[in-house]
């Protein structure tokens, strides 16, 4: 808008100016081509900004309520205190933590007794349970290789010791007869030598049959009762070692568990200390105070005593006031005049109109969105360095007008004495009382002048309205 109203007011100054035109006779403003040095400017208006600022963002996780904050404008040094944020509910949540994190403690330290406990108890089952394997199997070999072939060598023993037994009775029985035969001996004791015969008769089978019950069932049944309780004994030494394992795997679970959560309440109320440390807001140099960001000049509004600071959002800005530079918005029917380097001289009138000369030194690649008076107009944002920036303080409005080009030796007029219809661009030659429309082709234009490069010579009269306009 400002670049309009500028416009305006410098034609209006021109169309007026007794320097360069005259009136007719019949009251139409008129003025002569000249030759001569014409400078193509284009001229916008934006505002004062530090090239070199430091914006300063709470490191607050969830918004905060301002508490205290320096006054905008207000010039601040380095490390001094800035805001400072409500800090009552940060403070009772690491009350609230810390009580919290010693009964987790307490905990933690119980689940590790514990551990130690359950590896005891461990230690003790295994050792009793592999005691039981070792005598299972002893048992076993004990049997093999002793009790077996002890008890079947008495039992052979014992079967030739009765049949030795047998031989002997039954040649005693035959010696026996013969002696009674010779009337040495008696019936009664040749009847108790006979049943002596009988019973080591007995005796011998009964042995030999001893042997074969044992060697058939009795030491069958031994041995596998020997290998069941082995079987078993390994068994159990092997539920033991499943048992130990599992209840120690359990505690050593909830250990880690609990180690887990005292970790992460430490964690939240590391979190939360350095949330307490955030609520006051350091400054990182020296500057003077602007609220919010530069760029988002709307925000200011948000950053009062009492309002809430959302994370990541830009409290306030500290400039660096010994580097200034003009930041303007050049409308996209321009934009592709103005480039790197180009010259500018940068107009603040806060400063009482005083002149800053600078130079561009970045053109925005993406247009924003036009201003209050139309939504199709689009502008770019365009960075202007300047030279000395001597007097100059951020926010203040400046106007800038961008050299384009400097041409020499050209054939100017004011630009409202050129006109278009339908069949091209002319203007309206002046001579004595009458005039005469003349076809021009023109150039490039500055804010009041326009180059034309055929049509007219030097001192030719133009009217600076159609005549229609008497």
């Amino acid at each position: 808008m400002k670049y309009y109203i500028s416009l305006f007011c410098i034609l209006l100054l021109c169309s007026c100016s007794s320097k360069q035109e005259e009136k007719t006779k019949s009251g139409i403003p008129t003025a002569k081509a000249k030759k001569g040095t014409l400078d193509i400017i284009v001229n916008v208006s934006g505002e004062i900004q530090s090239a070199d600022s430091t914006t300063i963002i709470p490191k607050l996780k969830s918004s905060g309520t301002i508490e205290f904050i320096v006054e905008e404008g207000e010039k601040v040094t380095n490390n001094q205190v800035v805001a400072r944020f409500s800090s009552e509910d940060i403070e009772n949540r690491i009350l609230e933590l810390e009580t919290r994190i010693a009964d987790q403690k307490s905990k933690l330290a119980a689940l590790k007794t514990d551990v130690i406990i359950q590896k005891l108890d461990n230690n003790k089952n295994l050792k009793t349970s592999e005691q039981a394997v070792n005598s299972a199997k002893l048992e076993l070999r004990k049997l093999e290789e002793g009790d077996a072939p002890l008890e079947e060598r008495n039992a052979e023993l014992k079967i030739k010791t009765s049949e030795r037994e047998r031989d002997m009775l039954k040649r005693r029985t035959t010696d026996m007869q013969k002696l009674l035969e010779d009337g040495f001996v008696t019936e009664d004791q040749v009847e108790e030598e006979d049943i002596a015969y009988d019973k080591s008769v007995v005796a011998a089978d009964t042995a030999k049959e001893e042997l074969v019950i044992f060697s058939k069932y009795s030491l069958p049944l031994r041995e596998t009762k020997a290998k069941n309780n082995l079987a078993e004994a390994e068994t159990e030494l092997e539920k033991i070692q499943q048992s130990n394992s599992a209840r120690l795997q359990q505690k050593e679970q909830s250990v880690s568990s609990a180690e887990h959560a005292l970790d992460k309440l430490l964690q939240q109320l590391k979190d939360k200390k350095e949330q307490l440390i955030a609520c006051i807001v350091i400054s990182p140099a020296d500057g003077i105070v602007t609220y919010a960001d530069p760029n988002r000049p709307w925000r200011r509004n948000e950053v009062s005593i009492g309002a809430k600071i959302s994370p990541g959002q830009s409290l306030m800005t500290i400039p660096d006031m010994t580097a200034m530079h003009a930041k303007v918005d050049v409308p996209e029917s321009d934009i592709r005049k103005v480039k790197l380097d180009q010259k500018v001289t940068v107009i603040v009138e806060a400063t009482g109109g005083k002149s800053f000369t600078g130079k561009i030194t970045k053109i925005a690649e993406v247009a924003k969105a036009g201003g209050w008076w139309g939504s199709d107009i689009k502008e770019f944002s365009v960075e202007i360095s300047i030279d000395s920036a001597k007097g100059l303080k951020p926010g203040y409005s400046c106007r800038a007008d961008i050299l384009i080009k400097h041409l020499e030796k050209v054939i100017y007029i004011p630009i409202q004495a050129v006109f278009k219809d339908k069949d091209g661009t002319f203007v309206y030659i002046k001579k004595g009382s009458k005039h005469k429309r003349r076809d021009v082709k023109t150039g490039q234009s500055s804010l009041t002048m326009v180059h034309i490069r055929e049509g007219i010579k030097t001192g030719d009269t133009v009217l600076l309205a159609p005549p229609d306009q008497e």
